[in-house]
């Protein structure tokens, strides 16, 4: 017997599971597969798009000029998500047709919340510079589709990169409008304000004066009584809280969260948006700590 197999039998160890070669495949240039094979199995398995609790409404739901792919429903919020589905590399029709759907769908039923959302294999720069020039006035989301090949299965993976209902960075440096621990309660899930507390946790081992401030666009911080919002967070409904964080070298964090296992979402000129679940905390927290100590010495004053 191997070292590595008496590893595995000894109790209270797990057994490694094999490592599995896989290819990613480009789909728009395979035969194989076309815009309804995705969409059928992004049906599926609804969350992979960790949209929250959706239900599909309508599958090419008939609109003037078109078909909209997908239109996805939680009801519990009262919001509509419009989803086009595109193979390849994002391009203006799309774009356009997006928005378009999106538009019609808001402006014919005024009573739901709606978001765009478009899923392409390569969401380009010129389609997230498109979207910069709306100015944020659109909700609309946008998804990097990777086609994994192994073992003759195929493993669709989506990965946000793009959400203008995400708080923008820039609107977390001043102070906000004051709001309190249950108004948060009350907008957010259980495990996402127990995430934002374990994140205070670290950030006290760095000062124990720092301190939690809640506003209504997010959750600041102050430093013995003085703002200082070199991190913010927004806790969610789902299982999860978005940071905001402003170290020094933001593309090089964005690089080492993604490498961690984390999702990082779009960055602005000086901070880094990242989403924190449960088990990232668990896995990385020396690396949050460095972050967050990064951070902090970054915008100590």
């Amino acid at each position: 017997m191997t070292g590595h197999d008496r590893c595995n039998t000894l109790s209270g160890y797990m057994a490694i599971p094999a490592f599995v070669k896989g290819k990613t495949i480009k789909l728009k240039s395979d035969p194989r597969f076309d815009e309804k094979w995705v969409k059928d199995h992004i049906i599926e398995d609804l969350p992979s798009l960790d949209l929250g609790n959706v239900e599909v409404k309508n599958v090419e739901r008939p609109q003037k000029g078109g078909f909209l792919d997908l239109v996805l429903a939680d009801e519990k919020e009262d919001k509509w998500f419009e989803v086009e589905v595109q193979l390849g590399p994002t391009d203006p029709s799309h774009i356009i047709r997006t928005i378009e759907y999106w538009d019609y769908e808001q402006r014919h039923f005024p009573n739901h919340k709606h978001c765009a959302v478009l899923i392409a294999e390569d969401v380009t720069t010129r389609f997230l510079n498109v979207i910069a020039l709306f100015n944020r006035q659109i909700p609309i989301m946008a998804y990097q589709m990777k086609a994994i090949e192994v073992e003759g299965k195929i493993l669709l993976d989506f990965t946000r990169v793009l959400d203008t209902e995400e708080t923008d960075e820039e609107e977390t440096i001043g102070v906000g409008s004051p709001a309190t621990p249950t108004d948060w309660e009350k907008k957010s899930s259980e495990v996402a304000m127990k995430i934002m507390k374990e994140c205070l946790v670290i950030l006290r081992e760095l000062n124990p004066n720092i301190q939690e401030t809640y506003k209504q666009q997010f959750i600041g911080l102050t430093i013995s009584g003085k703002v200082n919002n070199f991190l913010t967070f927004h806790p969610k409904k789902q299982p999860f809280v978005t940071v905001v964080a402003a170290p020094e070298k933001r593309e090089e964090w964005a690089d080492r969260l993604r490498e961690a296992g984390i999702e990082v979402l779009s960055t602005g000129t000086r901070r880094v948006r990242f989403r924190l679940r449960k088990e990232d905390i668990e896995k990385n927290r020396k690396l949050l700590k460095e972050l967050f100590s990064d951070a902090y010495e970054e915008n100590k004053e």
